[in-house]
């Protein structure tokens, strides 16, 4: 699927934002924003933050890291803002997890000089996931397919098994990851989920492969959608309620 990925001209997000459409969807409850990472600028709004949710962690770590943590949260931030109306868009704090508002479910994603956050309200949604990621070369994919792809997985896709194959069962399982209940996490691996299907729609479908946790059981499917622009890979999972 090609980027469907909007400019904010004439919008009320700042220009460093870009709504990713159809998934920014005011009508469905749930943001979606991307940005690019502007090394320097993130490091100098680190410098001059003093908003106390910055970690520690954060503050002691190499300045590329801390300009990914600057701009994934300043673009969740952004994403908070546009759906509860209110003002600003300052960091989101808590580390290594997100101190999400109440009312409010969400994930964030970073690579390639780009960093991207989702937020739904959690009335609606259990959980939401997202990922972003540089789509593999044929030579990297052969290094991590057989960590990503089970036995019985590789088996049935078989022919169908290729680097942008390899690219979205990691991307859509991270997703996946992200979107459930930390509880859910814990015994969360690659594993625990298979690629079914996708198409040139941007659709894609996870079947579970064992319980996980009471909620969801083995055979349990979830939908899934992704999007490429350029390089890079997106995906997305929302847990309905």
């Amino acid at each position: 699927m090609t980027s469907c990925i909007a400019k904010s001209k004439h919008s009320n997000i700042p220009d460093q934002f870009e709504r990713i459409r159809p998934w920014d969807d005011e009508a469905a409850d749930c943001r979606c924003l991307l940005t690019k990472i502007r090394w320097n600028f993130d490091e100098y709004l680190f410098q001059a933050d003093e908003d106390p949710g910055i970690p520690q962690q954060i503050a002691r770590a190499r300045p590329g890291r801390r300009a990914e943590f600057v701009a994934g949260r300043r673009c969740a931030g952004q994403a908070v803002r546009l759906l509860m109306g209110g003002d600003g868009c300052g960091i989101i704090g808590g580390f290594p997890v997100p101190n999400w508002p109440k009312g409010i479910v969400g994930a964030i994603s970073h690579s390639q000089n780009f960093a991207v956050a989702l937020v739904g309200r959690s009335h609606r949604y259990i959980g939401a996931g997202i990922d972003i990621e540089k789509v593999l070369t044929a030579s990297e994919a052969r290094d991590i397919f057989l960590l990503v792809l089970s036995e019985s997985e590789r088996k049935r896709l078989e022919t169908q098994i290729t680097a942008f194959t390899i690219s979205l069962a990691f991307s859509l399982k991270e997703s996946l990851f992200k979107s459930l209940p930390a509880d859910v996490q814990a015994d969360f691996g690659f594993d625990a989920c298979e690629l079914t299907t996708w198409g040139r729609s941007g659709d894609a479908i996870l079947r579970v492969t064992r319980d996980l946790g009471s909620h969801w059981r083995a055979g349990t499917e979830f939908a899934a959608q992704f999007l490429r622009r350029e390089r890079l890979l997106l995906t997305r999972i929302l847990l309905e309620r």
